[in-house]
């Protein structure tokens, strides 16, 4: 089954209240069950509900949805409906708590053999049709490997040309031929492809809640939305995501939470991104004027990010981020995924830091980074220092960057680079001042009074990067 849906949004003008604190009252509930249900079904009780987000009728606020426990959907570019001033609209899951969170795939299966080619190459089929989208392509942005019985064996390393495809799993998309030249020796595989397109999309939407859902093998970004205000994203599984490559270029996406445009009252808590290629949540804008504010990310694990637990920066200029607190996470392994293994081409960035501030030319204030663990990461902290760009020097030394727990990070711990990254992404790090520990950091002379309160010690009581999940219904995922 593949659900690719767009559920109709109202997008309003001026930003309204949020309901009032803690009143999360719903008086309509739709139940999704993707096996047993029917569209024509109402979806009003358990016992009659629909099966896809394309049977969604006369959604108001105060409206729960919720998809069932133990399921799996094939979900992309999915518009989520917001609420208004009089209640919240609600996207969760029901069912069993001791049950795993309903998985919305990004992916679609493309193959299980391929047709043998010259040179060892074997030629799948791209079933989607050529388009670009936002400057995105519309063409596959990794691959995973399934046995029969639903195990991930592994990913293929999508290459920027076809003689780089050195080694099983290599592959290079032919957008000419629209089909997928991948190198495997043996019997293949089942291959899943995902998607450049975004999972979520919440643009345009107010007072709304995702909670209880499992995101993965999306190719673009998991949730992302411009003019929205009001968000709450709770308990949500982020992971394997990113990989897709923008037009022409290459250029790769995939972030798990992000926010552009103007966007106010974001609340993201204990919420798992893992094995992501890019960051876990980036607050960013690329044209025209706006502004974020009132942003919260507290309680999350963020494990083995490509290139950052977090990215800190808006453009162009006009542009403002003030009042963001990222508290209570614990930053693991950073770095260390096969995200950060894919940053392998030459002359890119590689950075593997929690916490990365690019080239920001924005206004910015009373940003806030306390209360975090810091775990095995490649770097805590790596900024642009150089003087032609002067907002992104002052965004770090007015950042409140205090009381975080360091614990076996390697060295160089923080690094201010003085070269600048360019529209390739590629960049030029010069003289760069480094440190390599915690203490060289806390006595810096150039950005002085960071991290006095912080600790360097060994973590305790870390979470686990991801819980084990076994193959539920007729897809296949991996544990």
């Amino acid at each position: 089954m593949r659900v690719f849906v767009l559920v109709l949004l109202g997008v309003g003008c001026a930003r309204p209240p949020p309901p009032s604190a803690g009143d999360e009252v719903f008086d309509q509930t739709v139940f999704i069950d993707p096996i047993g249900g029917l569209d024509r079904s109402d979806g009003l009780s358990e016992r009659s509900p629909i099966q896809s987000f394309a049977g969604l009728r006369n959604l108001r606020p105060r409206t729960r949805v919720l998809i069932k426990r133990g399921s799996v959907m094939r979900v992309t570019g999915l518009k989520l409906r917001g609420g208004d001033e009089t209640g919240w609209i609600s996207w969760g899951a029901y069912g069993d708590a001791g049950v795993p969170k309903p998985i919305l795939m990004g992916s679609i299966q493309v193959g299980t053999h391929g047709s043998a080619l010259d040179g060892g190459f074997r030629g799948i089929l791209w079933p989607q049709q050529p388009n670009v989208d936002g400057g995105v392509e519309i063409a596959p942005g990794n691959l995973w490997f399934f046995d029969p019985d639903g195990t991930m064996i592994g990913w293929g390393w999508r290459k920027e040309s076809l003689a780089d495809v050195q080694r099983d799993g290599d592959w290079f998309f032919d957008g000419v031929n629209q089909q997928l030249l991948l190198r495997w020796s043996g019997p293949l595989p089942i291959v899943e492809a995902s998607l450049n397109t975004t999972q979520l999309d919440f643009s345009g939407q107010n007072d709304v809640i995702v909670e209880d859902w499992d995101l993965r093998y999306f190719g673009g970004y998991a949730m992302r939305g411009h003019e929205a205000n009001h968000v709450r994203v709770r308990r949500v599984d982020i992971s394997f995501g990113g990989g897709g490559t923008k037009t022409a270029q290459y250029v790769r996406l995939g972030n798990g939470f992000e926010t552009n445009g103007n966007v106010d009252d974001v609340v993201v808590e204990q919420c798992r991104f893992h094995q992501l290629y890019d960051t876990a949540f980036d607050p960013q804008n690329v044209s025209g004027t706006a502004t974020q504010r009132h942003l919260t990310f507290r309680d999350n694990l963020i494990s083995r990010m490509g290139l950052a637990g977090m990215e800190l920066w808006l453009r162009p200029a006009g542009t403002t981020l003030e009042d963001v607190t990222v508290t209570g996470n614990v930053f693991m392994n950073t770095g260390r995924g096969w995200g950060y293994e894919q940053h392998d081409h030459p002359g890119t960035v590689q950075l593997g830091a929690d916490l990365f501030v690019s080239r920001n030319e924005a206004s910015t204030a009373r940003i806030t980074i306390s209360g975090n663990t810091f775990h095995q990461s490649r770097a805590v902290l790596v900024s642009e220092f150089h003087e032609d760009a002067p907002l992104s020097r002052s965004l770090l030394r007015g950042l409140n960057l205090d009381d975080n727990t360091w614990s076996s990070v390697d060295s160089p711990a923080v690094v201010l680079f003085t070269g600048s990254v360019g529209a390739d992404g590629k960049t030029e790090l010069g003289e760069s001042p480094t440190f390599a520990t915690l203490a060289e950091w806390q006595s810096n002379a150039l950005v002085p009074g960071k991290d006095t309160r912080s600790v360097e010690g060994p973590a305790v009581a870390l979470p686990v990067e991801r819980t084990s999940v076994k193959r539920v219904g007729p897809f296949a995922f991996d544990p």
